[in-house]
């Protein structure tokens, strides 16, 4: 489509479809150095024009995603981890999408999306991160997480 009509369209969503809040966890399993799983919050994003979960799991996923530049230099989502790198999104990773309210997590699968539970304190801290957008309360758990 032509960028007119892409703007068009965005902006016809934006009027007709409330926004939709999604964070993307990043989930890193146990190594040999490290026993333990542990859940980072990466991104978070407010998307327009996503009439259902999955579709908002999607573009979650494709703005996540290295393909021609680093993901986390694209202006739709806010990086939320302090380090100069950080890996796509991919299969067992967390997406949640908070809609009028309601907070769903899904984990990513080779052939979709499955709704899934992401742990309390984790799930918590990602709403008051997409309200709040305060680094430095995000930065002090995300490190005080990952040492235990």
């Amino acid at each position: 489509m032509s960028e007119k009509l892409d703007a068009l369209l965005k902006n016809y969503h934006k009027k007709t479809n409330p926004p939709v809040d999604v964070v993307v966890f990043h989930i890193y399993g146990p190594t040999d150095l490290d026993r333990l799983e542990y859940t980072v919050p990466v991104a978070s994003m407010k998307l327009y024009g996503e009439e259902n979960d999955d579709g908002a799991c999607e573009r979650a996923f494709m703005l996540t995603n290295t393909i021609n530049k680093p993901w986390y230099v694209n202006t739709e989502i806010t990086k939320l981890f302090r380090e100069t790198f950080c890996r796509s999104t991919s299969v067992g990773d967390i997406v949640t999408v908070s809609r009028d309210g309601n907070v769903a997590a899904y984990r990513c699968d080779s052939d979709g999306w499955t709704e899934t539970k992401v742990p309390e304190d984790q799930l918590q801290m990602s709403i008051r991160k997409v309200d709040l957008l305060d680094d430095t309360l995000y930065y002090q758990w995300c490190y005080d997480n990952q040492e235990n």
